[in-house]
Parts: C-alpha cells; sequence; structure tokens
C-alpha cells in the first residue's frame, strides 16, 4: 500500500486488508508493552476529510495519526 491514496476500502484485496490488520495488532501490542512511541507516519501529513458530522470518529481519527508520529489537514461537516 506504500504510496497509495485510500480513497475506499473496495480499492484494497482481501490480502491487503488482512496485512493492514495484522500491522495494527503488531502496533497495540507495541503500545500495551510500554514501548516508545511507533513513528511510522513521521514526517507526514494525513488530510481527514468528513463530510458528514462525527465528532467522535474524526476526533480519534485524528489522535491516531498523531499517535504514531503524523500530522493532520482537517476538514470536517463542510455543510457549514
Amino acid at each position: 500500500m506504500k504510496g497509495q491514496d485510500v480513497l475506499s476500502l473496495s480499492q484494497f484485496d482481501p490480502k491487503t486488508i488482512s496485512l493492514l490488520f495484522q500491522e495494527t495488532e503488531r502496533i497495540i501490542k507495541h503500545y500495551k508493552a510500554g514501548k516508545p512511541a511507533v513513528n511510522v507516519l513521521e514526517g507526514r501529513v494525513i488530510a481527514l476529510l468528513f463530510f458528514e458530522p462525527s465528532s467522535r470518529t474524526f476526533g480519534s481519527f485524528s489522535s491516531a495519526v498523531k499517535r504514531v508520529g503524523g500530522s493532520t489537514i482537517e476538514l470536517h461537516d463542510s455543510r457549514t
């Protein structure tokens, strides 16, 4: 998936999605073990585009990106 923009889950096959979840589990175990932060997104800017109001989901995504070293550009509820 390196270098790909994620626009829809349908762009990935089941094997790729499985690999993504395996990596996610590895990062979770790393954090639960009290190890230093994993900076897999260090130096990366992630755009968070939410076109429906969803404060909890938006906050969760923003927090997750920042926990792994990334920064965000945030656009939410563009109807207002």
